[in-house]
């Protein structure tokens, strides 16, 4: 529990100076980034590992991170119009073919979560592919909501740049399809692949990284108050997101407390 905490409270340290300055220079903040990402990463393979099995764990890197890292690069370098025509910063390092490598392992640790807050999610009874169908298309929903702060924040403190500017400040209706579709593969595999999953092995284990990526939530509405300065990604966001945290909280495992 203590090492996971540790590597949670990276980023969550890390992200700070994203609140409190005004203006981001990415020459500066580079190392900060990698250091956070790689330490969410872990965090997460930890608490995989724990919480579904190590298996389950390298399954769903795998996943995100090559479902991700093919989507980006079908949109930057092929011209699939999966989100839209954008560009990231050059000045975001390292860079694999105009693509920050941060971002892959992004997708992965910004998909993690709603496996753990659905896991008690039971509908369909016996019907094994209602449930995961019903849990693949929430866990999407989820991934995409994510993004309703999260491209409006990336977009004011200059990390990627639209073509064209879309309705959403400035962020086009594309780019939401295109996470959902990314949620939809990455989720649809792992729950055909990975068994049915109801009870927490280490139900300590999920208050804590539920509560530590909360509060990085929390923290990047902050940013995105401070930076978009718009209530609407913050009301979007709280609206979308916060029935997941409720749902997670009523059906949550209380034999560690």
């Amino acid at each position: 529990m203590f090492a996971l905490a540790g590597l949670l409270a990276v980023p969550l340290l890390l992200g700070v100076p994203f609140v409190l300055r005004d203006t981001i220079v990415w020459q500066q903040m580079n190392v900060l980034l990698l250091v956070g990402t790689v330490s969410f990463v872990l965090a997460v393979l930890l608490h995989a590992s724990a919480s579904f099995s190590p298996a389950s764990a390298l399954l769903f890197l795998v996943l995100g991170v090559g479902v991700g890292l093919a989507a980006e690069l079908s949109a930057l370098r092929w011209g699939l119009p999966l989100f839209g025509d954008y560009s990231y910063n050059p000045a975001l390092r390292p860079q694999l073919m105009g693509l920050p490598l941060f971002i892959p392992l992004a997708w992965f640790v910004l998909a993690y979560l709603p496996l753990v807050l659905l896991r008690r999610l039971a509908v369909g009874g016996r019907h094994k592919l209602l449930r995961r169908l019903t849990k693949t298309l929430l866990c999407s929903l989820y991934l995409t909501a994510v993004d309703l702060a999260l491209d409006p924040l990336a977009i004011s403190i200059g990390a990627w740049t639209w073509s064209e500017s879309g309705g959403y400040l400035g962020v086009p209706a594309s780019n939401f399809v295109g996470w959902f579709l990314v949620g939809i593969v990455i989720y649809g595999v792992f729950f055909a692949v990975e068994p049915d999953r109801t009870e927490a092995p280490a139900p300590a284990l999920d208050a804590l990284i539920v509560g530590l990526i909360g509060a990085l939530g929390l923290l990047a509405l902050l940013a995105v108050g401070a930076h978009v300065r718009h209530w609407l990604p913050i009301v979007l966001s709280v609206a979308v997101l916060a029935p997941y945290f409720g749902y997670w909280y009523r059906t949550r495992d209380r034999s560690s407390s």
